[in-house]
């Protein structure tokens, strides 16, 4: 399989299209290391939060931010294009958690890429993600297969 297509769930939000992957969802990914666990565990209900009002953003698909370690978070976005993760990114909640941000990191680190490809093994993911329906059935994957 070439693409994953990712429809519209009953219940979603009319600005989620149907996305192709091989068109290029884009997924951005940030590492931070902060001075203290404290100010780590204080992000990561702050990302949690701008996360949760991502969701009604044009083009938003899901975001997640996870402790690595005490000091060290990283964040994961995905977009159905560029463009709607980048008029996103200007938006003052997520300036403000930037500007909050880096002002109390050892280091940070961000990368972007565009997905082109599902591997195999997503064949068998179902269910909703965030309101998108995506995957097979592990029986309709298989019975995909040369």
């Amino acid at each position: 399989m070439t693409h994953l297509e990712a429809r519209r769930h009953a219940g979603a939000s009319p600005e989620r299209v149907t996305m192709l992957v091989e068109d290029g969802a884009v997924v951005a990914t940030t590492r931070i290391r902060f001075r203290h666990p404290l100010l780590c565990f204080r992000a990561w209900l702050r990302f949690r939060k701008l996360y949760g009002g991502a969701r009604t953003a044009p083009g938003f698909i899901r975001g997640c931010a996870s402790v690595v370690n005490p000091s060290t978070l990283v964040n994961i976005s995905v977009w159905t294009s560029r463009r709607s993760m980048l008029l996103w990114a200007g938006t003052r909640p997520h300036v403000a958690a930037v500007q909050w941000t880096y002002g109390r990191t050892r280091e940070v680190w961000s990368a972007d890429w565009i997905l082109r490809h599902a591997s195999p093994s997503a064949l068998s993911w179902e269910g909703p993600v965030d309101g998108l329906e995506v995957g097979v059935s592990s029986a309709a994957a298989r019975s995909t297969e040369p």
